[in-house]
């Protein structure tokens, strides 16, 4: 039998396995893979641990919403003072940028399942496809669902009335292209 502890423990050896070799994807999947198994099937410092490398991946991998998402969580810990003194100056230089008028690019590439995903937090994107084809772009809103050919020469405009918004690409595996977000910021924490 294999329990939600047992899961969570495999899944946190996998990430620290990652981190040691440099694969920040694998290790980003593992790290939310063993936060999957619940607060409850890990100890509150291993939980906690992996919310603060949680949230250290996702800023190196510009997903800022994600990082700002995860920071929340962190505030929410109990014994949490030393992972909040740490993370706070990133957590504010996270916020600043999201808050600016500077572009946001995400490098993003087709998995072999055939499709990436990006959390959005601005109100408008454009896609630039950098090697391979790109398919199908999907907007999926927490009050709406659009779906689109996937075109380099387009910009992406969202209504705020459509909520917090993930965008989905679909495509040749292995293609790489960079999510570029504009205009203001969507979302406060």
């Amino acid at each position: 039998m294999w329990t939600h502890s047992e899961s969570g423990y495999f899944w946190l050896a996998d990430s620290m396995y990652a981190k040691e070799v440099d694969d920040i994807q694998r290790e980003l999947a593992s790290v939310n893979r063993a936060l999957s198994s619940g607060k409850d099937a890990l100890t509150g410092q291993t939980y906690l641990y992996l919310l603060n490398r949680q949230f250290i991946l996702y800023v190196a991998d510009t997903q800022y919403a994600k990082s700002m998402q995860t920071y929340k969580q962190i505030l929410e810990q109990e014994d949490n003072a030393n992972v909040v003194a740490e993370l706070r100056p990133y957590a504010t230089k996270v916020l600043t940028l999201l808050q600016s008028d500077k572009p946001l690019i995400h490098s993003a590439e087709i998995r072999t399942s055939g499709s990436s995903y990006h959390e959005l937090s601005r109100e408008s994107f454009a896609l630039r496809v950098n090697e391979g084809e790109l398919d199908e772009v999907q907007i999926r809103c927490a009050n709406k669902r659009s779906r689109f050919t996937a075109s380099e020469n387009s910009t992406w405009n969202i209504p705020s009335s459509w909520g917090q918004c993930t965008v989905f690409v679909t495509g040749t595996p292995k293609s790489k292209f960079d999510v570029v977000e504009i205009g203001a910021y969507q979302s406060a924490i």
